[in-house]
């Protein structure tokens, strides 16, 4: 496996290459291309990838724990069984990306901005502590469940996603859009759900045992 060191690779070119199991532990590879590139098993502990291109990239169980991908292009990605944990997402475009198995527990990722759309699949991804602001999770298919514990969040939607027997459980999910959202045996125990909005969503059987629940808005669900 080829090992790049510490040190940068800034807008480097690795379109199309085969990089499995290379390790890129703390490189600054911030702008670089790697679109279609096979970084499965890859190690990216700490590296910069900000604004870097990977679209349709193979990340299959790589290592991004504490990565840097702020406004980066992760369309069309790979990431199934990839450790995201405290990794930066600030602005990254999950466009079609397949997230089954993406791990981001521990002391959670930021997510903000990030743009995903209803072919985008988090499957059983773990979002457990996690900070998610300005984000739209509409349409999404978020089965597996998804693991929002403890969760806080921001301007965020989840409009029409499919996320069935989801944990929510302790989330700040203040004013959150879960408007015609699958959500048949989620749990928001203690959940902060002040405002949110569920009009037309599918809670049968969903726990909301001590959640806060002034001015949620039920209609049609």
């Amino acid at each position: 496996a080829a090992s790049a060191g510490a040190g940068h690779l800034r807008r480097a070119n690795f379109r199309g290459l085969d990089l499995q199991a290379s390790a890129f532990d703390g490189v600054d590879l911030s702008g670089a291309t790697l679109d279609g590139a096979d970084l499965s098993v890859a190690t990216l502990t700490d590296a910069k990838l900000a604004g870097a291109s990977l679209r349709r990239a193979r990340l299959r169980k790589a290592n991004l724990a504490r990565a840097d991908l702020s406004g980066a292009d992760l369309s069309g990605a790979d990431l199934a069984g990839a450790d995201l944990t405290s990794a930066v997402l600030s602005g990254a475009s999950f466009r079609g990306a397949r997230l089954v198995g993406a791990d981001m527990r521990l002391h959670g990722a930021l997510v903000s901005e990030a743009r995903l759309d209803s072919s985008s699949r988090l499957i059983d991804v773990r979002l457990r502590d996690a900070t998610i602001r300005h984000t739209s999770f509409a349409g999404v298919n978020l089965q597996g469940p998804c693991d929002l514990s403890n969760a806080s969040m921001v301007n965020v939607s989840f409009r029409g996603a499919n996320m069935p027997e989801a944990r929510l459980a302790r989330a700040d999910a203040r004013g959150v859009d879960f408007s015609e959202a699958q959500l048949v045996l989620a749990d928001f125990s203690g959940a902060s759900l002040q405002g949110a909005v569920f009009r037309g969503a599918e809670v049968t059987d969903a726990r909301f045992t001590s959640a806060q629940l002034d001015a949620t808005d039920f209609r049609g669900a």
